[in-house]
């Protein structure tokens, strides 16, 4: 067995920055590998970590910090909206488990993966009956039979446990331990078999301040944390809310609970931006829709013209509508 003498940690931006070494016992810091994030050390001293590959895709390596050796897997890893990468070592050493996808395959979507760290092989964690199961954190339990995950249910998180190897591993559908109300980044359990979470609120807040200066003026609050705000030609802000286990663009004013932007029951999202002087622009899973606000009863409802999109994560320019029989695609302009 290997014996550990240094720390590793990383720094992360929007993407990898780095992993950093640092002796047990003290000492000055090493940049050992750029552009690299979650080293997870294995059993031989290598280091499991996500790099940015030549295409910018965040991809699964293991590094050797005393050769410098680097060795690639045919793994992209996701991180969604949480601090870290979703992955983690079986502590054999022998497999990971990763939220991601097969490397020149990502149109195929997300999903979990054993990945073997001889061969580089990899295989389904779940059956592809199984609903989606987006983790916000994932951890191997210590004794390696089982993968804890933190799933987004609705308002509230599951942790779920889903067996790693053995005759029901890739035919079995992640079994609910417990839920919780709060936001889990963090997942780990102890030899005991406990398990420790992360539990998080991040309450925040919109206000509207003058450019001239004073005073900040507090438009509404929100139990989430909220990252983009578009600002309607009337004074009123468009942001994001979780409700009934769906994120929806919703209308904040001034002294009034946040109320949909629409009545579809598509999922709505950002990035969104003021399309024009009465459209807003915004992400839902399969399209970008253009909405537009009613004079005659300030109401807002979807209209014809779709943005496309093939994922959330590259968004493809063009308006699209069908006129007839034939697709037009038309470059569109503005912020988005």
């Amino acid at each position: 067995m290997y014996k550990r003498q240094s720390i590793y940690y990383d720094r992360l931006a929007d993407v990898p920055q780095g992993v950093y070494s640092v002796p047990v016992l003290g000492g000055e810091e090493h940049l050992i590998l750029e552009n690299a994030a979650n080293p997870e050390p294995l059993p031989d001293g290598s280091l499991l970590v996500v790099r940015l590959n030549a295409d910018r895709r965040t991809q699964l390596f293991r590094f050797w910090p005393d050769s410098g050796r680097l060795q690639d897997f045919p793994v992209t890893v996701s991180r969604g909206s949480s601090p870290a990468y979703h992955f983690s070592v079986v502590p054999n050493g022998k497999q990971a488990v990763v939220y991601g996808s097969r490397l020149g395959r990502e149109n195929q979507g997300l999903g979990w993966l054993v990945v073997d760290l001889d061969s580089g092989a990899s295989r389904p964690l779940l059956p592809v009956s199984a609903p989606e199961s987006t983790p916000t954190a994932l951890a191997v339990n210590r004794d390696g039979r089982s993968v804890l995950a933190a799933v987004q249910s609705g308002s509230l998180v599951r942790v779920v446990s889903i067996p790693i190897n053995g005759p029901m591993s890739g035919r079995t559908l992640p079994q609910s331990l417990f839920t919780v109300t709060n936001q889990v980044f963090y997942i780990d359990s102890a030899p005991d078999g406990s398990v420790y979470l992360s539990l998080t609120d991040r309450p925040s807040e919109l206000v509207r301040r003058p450019l001239s200066g004073g005073q900040s003026e507090r438009i509404a609050g929100f139990p989430d944390n909220i990252e983009m705000i578009a600002v309607l030609p009337d004074g009123r802000a468009v942001s994001t809310a979780r409700t009934g286990g769906r994120t929806r663009l919703v209308v904040v004013d001034k002294g009034k609970d946040p109320v949909p932007l629409t009545s579809t029951s598509e999922e709505t999202s950002q990035p969104m931006t003021a399309a024009g002087p009465r459209e807003i622009a915004s992400v839902s899973y399969t399209h970008l829709d253009v909405y537009k606000r009613q004079p005659a009863n300030n109401a807002i409802s979807s209209a014809a013209l779709k943005l496309c999109i093939h994922s959330l994560e590259k968004i493809i320019p063009f308006l699209y509508h069908k006129r007839g029989d034939k697709n037009n695609y038309a470059r569109g302009s503005g912020g988005t």
